[in-house]
């Protein structure tokens, strides 16, 4: 009777702990949006202050050395993928449509697609409107590549947990719980 209370006792711990996990693809998500926001806001204050020849094309490491100002809106040593497939490029349009993208999220608005990064189910989105952009094609494809990811078991197991932690959780703990009787029927220890 003390083994099935100990059971019940940590069975809901792990619960517990559970609902009050956070979901780390969101706070992935949010912090690359942020990181987007804060580019394409220091991005408009410096188009409206100078008229600039734009690039259709620009990543961030680049955006100092093309736009010598343009670290008077942003400091750029604090904008961090919080992935490492997380990188950061501008497309240019017209004075009016021009946006920030993130290699893995695309950009703030747009069709949204749901990507399998590692065990994260992150989600970006992609603009139609800057399809005649050839770099930004090559980038849209490169992002859909991870809507088709094959996750390795280990990937699974954690993407469940990150997508559903309650429900992965008690499933495990049965399975732990359910070998364990059955080890313990075959060996009678």
């Amino acid at each position: 009777m003390k083994k099935i209370g100990f059971i019940l006792l940590l069975t809901s711990v792990f619960i517990t702990s559970v609902l009050f996990a956070a979901n780390p693809s969101k706070e992935i998500d949010n912090k690359c949006r942020q990181n987007l926001k804060a580019l394409n806001s220091a991005t408009k204050k410096m188009m409206e202050e100078k008229e600039y020849n734009m690039h259709p094309w620009v990543s961030l490491k680049q955006v100092g050395n093309i736009y010598t100002d343009f670290d008077k809106y942003i400091d750029v040593s604090k904008i961090v993928g919080p992935t490492p497939s997380c990188e950061y490029f501008m497309v240019y349009k017209d004075k009016n449509e021009y946006e920030w993208l993130c290699n893995l999220h695309g950009v703030m608005e747009g069709e949204l697609i749901t990507l399998k990064y590692h065990e994260y189910q992150l989600h970006g989105r992609i603009n139609s409107k800057y399809k005649t952009n050839k770099e930004y094609e090559k980038h849209s494809k490169g992002m859909l590549m991870w809507t088709e990811y094959s996750l390795t078991p280990k990937e699974f197991f954690l993407y469940q947990y990150n997508t559903n932690p309650i429900l992965t959780t008690v499933i495990s703990i049965v399975l732990f719980v359910g070998s364990f009787l059955l080890l313990k029927s075959f060996f009678k220890f």
